[in-house]
């Protein structure tokens, strides 16, 4: 069971890693977004994630969102059977900090792997940058 977990943290940190971000609709709150970040992120949902990336960060992944969204593809496609299905079961803002167009929210989330009753948690912080009217995750 521990291996599964270690699967899980590998998993998020490659998705962390890769700056995959989540929802950015207008008129959504950091907060908002950084919970989408989180259940996008276990969801594996690579479109979703570099469709909602700020600019700047697709750059950093492919020349336009469709390179950055097959570059996502590839890793996940890298893991194999390795992925597991994650639940986020739960998602507390500790703080958000906004400041102009950017905006840092620290969470707490827990998850666990689909089928099973042992959670993880986990805290971390989002940094976003505001484009075009939306909250958008922000790489680097």
């Amino acid at each position: 069971m521990k291996g599964k977990y270690r699967i899980m943290l590998v998993v998020a940190g490659l998705l962390l890693a890769l700056a995959l971000p989540v929802l950015g609709c207008g008129g959504d709150s950091p907060s908002v977004v950084a919970e989408r970040f989180v259940t996008a992120s276990a969801d594996l949902d690579c479109d979703t994630l570099v469709e909602l990336m700020s600019n700047d960060s697709v750059q950093l992944f492919g020349e336009d969102r469709g390179q950055a969204v097959e570059a996502c593809k590839e890793q996940l496609a890298a893991l194999g059977e390795g992925a597991p299905n994650l639940e986020v079961t739960s998602f507390e803002v500790t703080e958000e900090n906004i400041d102009g167009d950017t905006a840092t929210v620290d969470f707490k989330a827990s998850a666990k792997i689909e089928g099973e009753e042992t959670e993880q948690t986990q805290e971390d912080t989002v940094n976003l940058v505001k484009e075009d009217g939306k909250w958008k995750v922000s790489v680097g």
